[in-house]
């Protein structure tokens, strides 16, 4: 069986790097022939063939649509059997839903922008184009199945396209949790964190991880901070090219003093560690990898209901909470009460991360697909899994 795989890049970073190289695992094992299609990847010996596409684009409004038809042109010429794509193809036969649904994203953003900002985004002609390449891909009649990495892009993809809810699976991103829990010299290492980012030894440390501060909602943890007491302190780690407009927010609301900015970092285990609890009010997350490592490292985690992460691990009180993404009051009433209970949380935090992991994630997988190539080797035609 000749299966080929459509990636944006095989040195992609988080959850898609992990599905990614989860997928080919198990393709491998079942002794399908596999061709990896990316804009660019290792092209070393592999147990795949590796395709290159990346044809010449205009800006951003062409680089998605562009990829997608050098894609489809590429797979016909394979004569793939199966075709998984963690990219817009409306060639595919599986379709990741990694990034969420754009209109979704589209509609929170809309909460947050003016009548100016609301009309330039629906005349914006790359918007335009990820929706009607959106909208081709799930209601193409070559699409078998959706692995949705959490219920709320599930639920996203029923309000806003037509698909059957037999087609659709949830598969959540996982990580390799020993990796993230507490060292042996946690404390120590706790200590030597905070002193080399300025942070007071008894202060409580609120943790704000991600790049691109306007979607993960920085300026939503900044103002609940400003409800806070002096005690209270916002680590940022992050790259954001507007990092000077969110440094001014903290500064017009007296906090700048306790908000820290790290910059991107390669490895945030530190900060992990360094820090009492996460705050992740993400504006529109697919997942959010970020709850999940928080997790592990035992932090309590509030987290936006617009989070398909939060929205899975979180249990209100006991490991964290979850408010709007918006809803700045909120956020404020639930720092409080996190920085009362944080200690009793921490078990509780670890508990949930726990149950996702990679062993959990390969065999979610595996039976997903043993399911499909059964079909697929009993029909001449793609016809899908069965529905659970």
């Amino acid at each position: 069986m000749k299966v080929a795989l459509v990636f944006k890049s095989l040195n992609a970073s988080g959850g898609a790097e992990v599905m990614a190289q989860t997928l080919l695992r198990v393709l491998c094992s079942t002794g399908a022939h596999l061709k990896v299609l990316a804009r660019q990847g290792d092209t070393g010996p592999q147990d795949f063939e590796f395709v290159q596409v990346n044809p010449f684009h205009f800006g951003r409004f062409g680089r998605v649509g562009g990829f997608a038809r050098a894609a489809c042109r590429k797979v016909q010429d394979l004569d793939a059997d199966l075709v998984l794509s963690q990219e817009y193809m409306p060639c595919c036969h599986v379709y990741r839903a990694g990034g969420g649904v754009h209109a979704e994203w589209l509609r929170q953003q809309r909460r947050t922008l003016g009548f100016g900002g609301r009309l330039w985004q629906r005349m914006d002609m790359h918007h335009r184009n990820k929706l009607r390449l959106e909208r081709t891909t799930y209601e193409s009649e070559n699409l078998r199945a959706v692995i949705c990495n959490s219920e709320m892009v599930r639920e996203d993809i029923l309000n806003h396209y037509n698909v059957s809810t037999k087609r659709l699976y949830v598969i959540e991103n996982a990580i390799d949790v020993n990796q993230y829990r507490r060292p042996a010299d946690f404390v120590n290492r706790k200590e030597r964190t905070r002193d080399s980012i300025g942070v007071p030894k008894d202060a409580f440390l609120w943790l704000f991880v991600g790049s691109g501060f306007a979607r993960k909602g920085l300026h939503t943890a900044l103002r609940a901070l400003a409800r806070r007491p002096e005690s209270s302190h916002l680590l940022v780690v992050g790259r954001d090219s507007h990092q000077r407009r969110y440094q001014r927010l903290a500064s017009r609301l007296g906090i700048d003093h306790r908000v820290h900015f790290a910059g991107r970092q390669s490895d945030v285990r530190p900060f992990y560690w360094a820090a009492d609890a996460l705050i992740h009010p993400a504006l529109y997350e697919a997942y959010g990898l970020v709850v999940l490592e928080a997790m592990a490292a035992g932090l309590p985690v509030l987290g936006s209901h617009q989070c398909g992460a939060a929205r899975s691990l979180i249990q209100e009180g006991q490991n964290g909470f979850l408010r709007d993404c918006l809803d700045v009051d909120g956020w404020g009433d639930v720092m409080t009460r996190t920085e009362d209970a944080s200690g009793s949380m921490a078990e509780s935090a670890v508990a949930a991360a726990s149950r996702r992991n990679l062993p959990q994630l390969e065999a979610e997988v595996r039976s997903f697909f043993q399911g499909l190539l059964e079909q697929l080797k009993s029909s001449e035609n793609v016809t899908g899994p069965q529905s659970e």
